[in-house]
């Protein structure tokens, strides 16, 4: 008999031990948000002696429950709103340290735990950011290097594409940071993408790699950009010689012309000799104006004199 109650109290030890044994239901919440935790396995209708709320050890919510009567929950943080018909306790605006085990119990003849609930409060994740590290173009083929970092943390991938599909090596599996988020990089239709994530947020940089591709360029591309940048450069350089030439040749022109002109109009003057203006003052008989006979004559017997 005694063997026997021996082995019954093993048996209930080992299926109590199981029991605790159960993985407590993850919950995730944003910082600053709400969280509603449930009693699933009590009925509100059904009899009961005390319904215990615990973080971790310490006591949140004590309820005292008896056929016919209830009594006034004792709830310890302000923050928590306790519903008694179903026994479920909602917190707000939690905090980083309100992560860690929620535990409901039954307490009565018999102990029951009626609920538990890892909750895990964490930041929204900080941006991610996709930089292409190279890129080498061909007549029919890109490949990228590229990266997806958000701090300190990064993973590089290789992209592959052809004038149909593209392929990725590298980064698909992803990278955990020290702070338990995820990063990663993807491909998605035409599209490479820079995911940073975790349970209750997340954020991506998104770029087309065919843009990338054709931004960037590889040599090839950039050498052909090289070769018409420089004819570009030579014509506009001829142009302007052109225009320079043209003009120096105008100048020059106008100059000779203006020049034979004045020459031309220096030889066609006639100039009045000294002797013939003083003649003309001397002679009482003359009048002002001079007749241009009397130049003439004059003019042509000093010729004749010379000779």
């Amino acid at each position: 008999m005694a063997r026997l109650a021996f082995l019954f109290s093993v048996f209930l030890l080992f299926s109590f031990q199981i029991q605790g044994s159960r993985p407590a239901t993850p919950v995730f919440v944003q910082t600053g948000g709400d969280v509603l935790l449930d009693v699933v396995e009590v009925d509100g209708s059904e009899e009961c002696d005390l319904v215990n709320w615990k973080f971790n050890k310490t006591i949140l919510v004590r309820f005292l429950c008896s056929s016919g009567s209830q009594s006034k929950p004792s709830v310890e943080d302000p923050r928590i709103e306790f519903f008694q018909r179903n026994y479920t306790m909602k917190i707000k605006n939690l905090r980083e340290s309100d992560s860690g085990i929620y535990t409901a119990r039954k307490l009565g003849s018999e102990e029951k735990m009626v609920a538990e609930y890892k909750v895990t409060v964490q930041d929204p994740v900080s941006p991610a950011e996709l930089t292409v590290g190279s890129v080498l173009n061909s007549s029919t083929s890109c490949n990228l290097t590229v990266t997806c970092s958000t701090g300190p943390s990064k993973i590089s991938s290789t992209v592959r594409c052809d004038t149909e599909t593209c392929s990725q090596d590298g980064g698909e599996q992803p990278l955990i940071t020290k702070h338990g988020d995820s990063l990663l990089v993807y491909l998605s239709n035409k599209s490479i993408i820079c995911n940073h994530s975790n349970h209750v947020s997340w954020l991506n940089d998104t770029r087309n790699h065919k843009h990338l591709c054709t931004l960037v360029g590889g040599s090839g591309e950039i050498a052909s950009y090289l070769v018409w940048l420089i004819v570009g450069a030579v014509l506009i350089i001829l142009v302007i010689l052109i225009i320079l030439i043209i003009l120096i040749i105008l100048v020059r022109l106008k100059r000779e012309k203006k020049f034979s002109v004045k020459r031309k109009t220096s030889e066609n003057t006639v100039y009045v000799s000294p002797a013939l203006k003083m003649a003309q003052v001397q002679d009482p008989g003359s009048t002002n104006e001079a007749s241009p006979n009397t130049i003439y004559s004059t003019l042509y017997y000093r010729r004749s004199t010379v000779h």
